[in-house]
């Protein structure tokens, strides 16, 4: 078996990891890296033919948290001064089950993350109704944003992906969840939390409620801006 297949399966595999942020699934990173060995990292990867590391939080107790993201490197780019850019595509989540350093870069050994299956169809029809309702809530948000912000976010993550119902019990769930999760003002932690959620339909309801929150704070605001009176 491959070293590339073997990554997230056979625990006695280390794979690089970057202390950076949250990558999603199906969302494309673009990263920038001064860091020396972040570059050597990059490099490996590339040379070694794995192409892949991993994306994690900074964690203060152990330096990265429990959870991140394998990303597959795409495309590189060196400039003057040592900046690199790393264009990557998130592939999986993972579990860390052991840390490391390696010539000054953390390095650790995981396992694949991977959603419980659902196979009630009565759980399947309540997930259809949230997924397409949540989505509904979701245009209405972006709908309604400032046409400057909602250009900002269609030119970093693209359009709203379509609401498929048939991507619900897929490895990853529906692309346009992911989306949401990028483009809805949430905290990295909050991020966290719902990305290592053990089902898509914890996440589809953890989306539901931050989008409900955010356009009943709106509707709240409307009334109150409807009243203001400007003096001259």
């Amino acid at each position: 078996m491959c070293f590339v297949s073997r990554i997230g399966i056979d625990q006695s595999v280390e794979i690089p990891i970057l202390v950076s942020t949250i990558a999603l699934p199906q969302q494309r990173v673009r990263l920038t890296l001064y860091h020396p060995c972040h570059r050597i990292m990059v490099r490996r990867s590339v040379e070694w033919g794995s192409r892949m590391f991993g994306m994690c939080l900074h964690n203060v107790d152990k330096g990265f948290t429990d959870y991140g993201t394998v990303v597959e490197i795409q495309a590189t780019e060196n400039f003057p001064g040592g900046k690199m850019v790393v264009q990557a595509i998130p592939k999986q989540r993972f579990h860390v089950l052991s840390r490391g350093v390696v010539d000054g870069c953390s390095v650790a050994k995981v396992e694949w993350l991977e959603d419980s299956k659902i196979d009630d169809s009565e759980t399947i029809v309540h997930l259809k109704w949230r997924n397409s309702m949540s989505h509904v809530m979701l245009k209405r948000w972006v709908a309604g944003l400032p046409l400057d912000e909602k250009a900002c976010i269609e030119h970093a993550l693209g359009p709203i992906p379509p609401c498929d119902s048939h991507m619900l019990l897929s490895p990853h769930g529906p692309p346009w969840l992911w989306w949401a999760m990028a483009a809805v003002p949430l905290q990295s932690q909050e991020k966290l939390r719902i990305l290592v959620m053990p089902s898509v339909a914890d996440r589809l309801e953890s989306i539901q409620k931050s989008l409900d929150s955010l356009l009943q704070t709106k509707k709240d605001r409307k009334p109150s801006d409807a009243n203001e009176v400007t003096h001259t």
